[in-house]
């Protein structure tokens, strides 16, 4: 069964476009000389128009107040600004202009660096760049077409960032560090599968990293990459979905989503020292937290 919003869209584009077939095919009136009919202004939205309804996404605010988005104007997803001085409802600024669009970008904490994700014709096999705000110079960071790179999360001074590749398997995704200085790439965890990193102490020495196995099963763990340990931080034993979120202030203790209470996934929060686990939300139990 369709849904409603289905159903609806369908019934706004079939009007539209009967509307539009009408103008362009129905019989058109006559206006003679000397008649005081003003031949009407046809204002109503077309089919064209329906089509193009956008709207900027992916903000992100920099320490200046510049807001950085994703937009497609042109209809390619390419990266824009807006100066903090600029008025809300001003024109913004084209940033990229890559051929087959930016899949995604992150902005560093200093707002000093952003690296952009972008793939050749739409394969999904995302090279990261890197993009200056200060110049707006654009340089290769990792490049490599046959492997898929994902930026996971800053260092903290912004230094660097942590990022995954299956460079060495197509099916299994490996943690690296990258460094700006020297252009150093680090790999911190090689194990088989699809790994992914959600956040890093601010000394560098821990990281929060999640093992996806299939939608109903997902394994948290802090990485101790100095001594290759990997320290399960499950909320629950068995087959559930375990996802880090963050170190809380002071890194004692971690924010995880898991879904061991009847499927819906709440947040908690597990002590590291005494493996003590919380539920700082006790009162949006009803609900999905996402």
């Amino acid at each position: 069964m369709k849904s409603p919003a289905i159903l609806a869209s369908f019934i706004l584009t079939s009007a539209l476009l009967a509307q539009s077939r009408q103008e362009t095919t129905g019989p058109k009136p006559v206006y003679r000389p000397g008649s005081t009919t003003q031949a009407p202004t046809n204002n109503a939205p077309d089919i064209e128009r329906f089509l193009k309804i956008r709207a900027p996404n992916s903000p992100a605010l920099a320490a200046d107040g510049t807001l950085y988005v994703r937009d497609w104007p042109d209809g390619i997803q390419q990266l824009y600004k807006r100066a903090a001085d600029a008025p809300i409802d001003g024109p913004m600024t084209k940033l990229t202009n890559f051929k087959d669009g930016v899949a995604g970008y992150s902005l560093s904490p200093d707002s000093k660096h952003i690296v952009i994700a972008a793939a050749v014709g739409g394969n999904e096999q995302n090279q990261l760049y890197h993009f200056d705000p200060g110049t707006g110079d654009i340089k290769p960071l990792l490049q490599n077409p046959s492997v898929v790179y994902s930026l996971q999360c800053w260092l903290h001074d912004s230094s660097g960032f942590i990022f995954t590749a299956n460079d060495e398997s197509s099916a299994d995704f490996y943690i690296y560090r990258y460094d700006f200085a020297g252009d150093k790439i680090t790999k911190l965890l090689g194990k088989s599968g699809e790994w992914s990193a959600a956040d890093i102490t601010a000394d560098g020495t821990h990281l929060l990293v999640s093992h996806y196995t299939s939608a109903s099963k997902s394994d948290a763990f802090q990485l101790t990459p100095a001594i290759s340990d990997l320290t399960l931080l499950n909320i629950a034993p068995g087959d559930f979905v375990n996802s880090p979120f963050a170190y809380l202030p002071g890194e004692q203790s971690v924010a995880i989503l898991s879904d061991k209470d009847q499927g819906i996934p709440r947040l908690f929060v597990r002590d590291l020292t005494s493996g003590n686990i919380t539920k700082p939300l006790p009162d949006l139990d009803p609900y999905p937290i996402e």
